[in-house]
Parts: structure tokens; C-alpha cells; sequence
């Protein structure tokens, strides 16, 4: 299945993802979190690369979004993604992208839900994952590593 179809930019492209795109990014505060609070962040990234339909998407050359789905069991996948700041400037494009893709990520895995995790204070992300039509489904208390609360948030297909 051809996952550049799911691109809605002309001046956007789509490359598998690579653990150390994050690196060319000028990553949103939530994001930049990680390298602090997960000492091993690196090698979580590389797992992702190990995944077959995770991808960074490029405007003009530069990287502005990295994203996918893991597999967590048969039927079951798990989204992520990390994003530049320039992602304020383009919400039509990364929201039409991003369902576009996980409609085709649950076709291709065969998948029956995707979820989310998505810390409560990171506003722009929750309103994201709604607008994806993600449903709240509980408040997970003191999940992240800094102990923040997290929404566990999912899609049914």
C-alpha cells in the first residue's frame, strides 16, 4: 500500500522514519521532554524504526513531523508521534495526513483499535486527538515519566 497518498501538502514529503530525524527538528516543548526524562529516548526511537509504516514527513527538506503505529497484539496498535513547531502553522495539513494514515495503517495491520496516550497538559494535542475523532476513555494518574497525567484515548475500526 502506497502511504504517500495520504499527503495533502505538494511541498510535503513522506520518507520511512529514522531515529535520528527528531534531531534536525526544533521540537514542541512536550516533545523535547523526552531526550530529558528518558535518558534511553535514542534507543526507543530506533525501535520505531524498526516498524514498517512509521514515517517524517518533510516540508521543503526540513522535518516537521515523525509518527506510526506499533503493533502492540494482534488487532491492537498504539500511535506516537513527535513534531516540530512549525506543526502550529499547519493543522489542515498534519490532521487530514493523520487520518489518512490511520485509516490505512488499520487496513494494512488489520487493526480493530488504535490508541493514544496524550499528556493532559499538552492542550494542542488533546483538541488534535479529537479532531481525529480519538474518544477519551480514562485519565491514567501519574503515567508519565514525570509523573503527569495522561488520557488513554482511542479509535475503533
Amino acid at each position: 500500500m502506497d502511504f504517500s497518498s495520504i499527503l495533502t501538502n505538494k511541498h510535503t514529503t513522506l520518507m520511512p522514519f529514522r531515529w535520528y530525524h527528531p534531531r534536525a527538528m526544533n521540537l514542541r516543548k512536550f516533545d523535547r521532554q523526552a531526550y530529558v526524562e528518558l535518558p534511553d529516548f535514542d534507543l526507543r526511537l530506533q525501535n520505531y524504526e524498526l516498524e514498517r509504516h512509521s514515517y517524517t514527513a518533510f516540508l521543503k527538506g526540513k522535518p516537521w513531523s515523525c509518527f506510526g503505529v506499533q503493533e502492540i497484539w494482534p488487532g491492537v496498535g498504539e500511535g506516537w508521534l513527535i513534531t516540530d513547531e512549525m506543526v502550529v502553522d499547519l493543522p489542515v495539513t498534519l490532521t487530514r495526513s493523520a487520518m489518512r494514515y490511520f485509516n490505512l495503517v488499520a487496513i494494512e495491520k488489520k487493526l480493530h483499535r488504535i490508541q493514544l496516550t496524550v499528556n493532559t497538559k499538552d492542550l494542542l494535542a488533546v483538541r488534535w486527538a479529537h479532531a481525529l475523532k480519538f474518544e477519551q476513555e480514562g485519565v491514567m494518574r501519574k503515567y508519565g515519566p514525570d509523573q503527569t497525567d495522561y488520557l488513554m484515548m482511542s479509535r475503533n475500526y
